[in-house]
Formats: structure tokens, sequence, C-alpha cells
């Protein structure tokens, strides 16, 4: 399967994403950065115009090193697409080395909850 779409972004890790007794990026945070990074990519706005939502089917994350607060990193997705499942590699590197990287299985489902291909026009958007 080859990608469709390539991302990078710079991250500052602030304190609205560290655990408070540790210092360190929290898991469940580190969700949220990636969640923000596929929007990016699919806005919620634009798949309610066209009748479809992208919901998570399965995740896995693995966490390589510590991240602490104000610590910058880049974080990148690759997205892949096979019918109505979507595939996002995220990876979040300090220094140029992975620090975490996650899979998330996604599918498009339609109005009726049903799995659907992406949309000809979701495409062109990206």
């Amino acid at each position: 399967m080859e990608p469709i779409l390539v991302l990078g972004n710079p991250w500052t890790i602030s304190k609205e994403y560290v655990d408070t007794y540790g210092n360190h990026l929290n898991e469940a945070r580190a969700l949220v950065i990636f969640e923000t990074e596929r929007l990016k990519m699919f806005p919620k706005e634009r798949m309610l115009e066209l009748g479809i939502l992208a919901v998570v089917r399965e995740q896995h994350a693995r966490y390589h090193s510590q991240v602490y607060e104000n610590e910058s990193v880049n974080v990148s997705t690759t997205l892949y697409v096979d019918g109505a499942r979507l595939y996002f590699l995220h990876t979040m590197e300090r220094d140029g080395k992975v620090v975490l990287d996650d899979l998330v299985e996604a599918v498009f489902i339609n109005g009726q909850g049903r799995p659907t291909r992406i949309p000809a026009a979701l495409l062109k958007d990206i």
C-alpha cells in the first residue's frame, strides 16, 4: 500500500499535555496530539458536509522514551487508504529519534453507520 499523504508538524509540549506528578507527556494526551493531526487532514465539518465520519477501529501506541514539558518534537502522520479503511501512522520524534509511534486503523461510516469508501471530493481536499 502506497501512502496517500505525509504531513509533519512541530509541537512544543505544553503544560496541558503533561502529567502533574511526572512533568512528562501524559500517554492519553499524546493520543490527543495525534487526533489533532488527523483532523487537520479530515476536518470534522467537511466530513459532516459529505455525510460521513471517520471513526477509530483500532489503535496501537508504543512509547520509546519520555517527553518532558517544553520539549520540542516533530509529529508526522502518514496516511494510507484501503477501500473504506484508513491507516494513520503517527510518529513523534525528538532530535531525529522516535519517542512515540502510533498506528491507527479508522473507517469512514455513512449516516446509517455503515462503512463507506472515502469520497473523491475529500481526497481532492487533501
